[in-house]
């Protein structure tokens, strides 16, 4: 399970930087990463809903 995590951590790691270099966080207005950021923690809800609610139906 390490391996997985430290191999995610790199890749993350590495595209973030490559974005960095290229200038790429220059280009992102603060309105497109509002908006980004907000998808991303409906993502995060709705996986963590789909764990959270079946579970409940069986207590």
């Amino acid at each position: 399970m390490r391996v997985d995590r430290g191999s995610i951590l790199l890749i993350v790691y590495s595209a973030f930087s490559a974005g960095t270099i290229s200038g790429l966080w220059a280009s992102v207005s603060g309105a497109d990463l509002a908006i980004m950021s907000g998808v991303v923690v409906l993502f995060l809800a709705l996986a963590m809903g789909s764990w959270f609610l079946p579970g409940e139906a069986f207590d």
